[in-house]
């Protein structure tokens, strides 16, 4: 009898403290969100960037364009401490492209390079 009970006993220790794949995926996407830009993919619609990472902390649009960008844990800060800003671009309603602020020049301004020639000529050199 103290058999059976030992061995129901080890049964749920074992059976509770393990947790599917599928719970642990979940969890660490939790506690950490900035794993969750790994399930974005190229052509989904705002709705379904939407569903996975929550509404955006701000939004952008010029012409076919609209950038949202999202400040999510990463999981090496320690938690509750520095956010990272990633964004998701969509052109035509579709994404476009995504990943940190910085990643394919996503919110650098546009630069303007100007050469200036600073050669002097002597008015008298032919």
């Amino acid at each position: 009898m103290l058999k059976y009970v030992t061995v129901i006993i080890l049964t749920l220790i074992v059976g509770c403290s393990l947790l599917s794949e599928q719970e642990k995926h979940v969890a660490e996407r939790e506690k950490f969100p900035s794993l969750k830009m790994n399930d974005i993919e190229i052509g989904m619609t705002k709705q379904q960037v939407i569903g996975i990472l929550g509404q955006p902390s701000s939004t952008s649009a010029i012409n076919n364009q609209i950038d949202f960008k999202y400040r999510l844990h990463e999981w090496n800060h320690p938690s509750g401490q520095e956010k990272t800003e990633y964004f998701v671009r969509f052109i035509n309603g579709k994404v476009e492209s995504f990943g940190r602020s910085g990643d394919y020049d996503s919110t650098k301004v546009p630069e303007t390079k100007t050469t200036i020639d600073l050669n002097i000529k002597n008015k008298d050199s032919k």
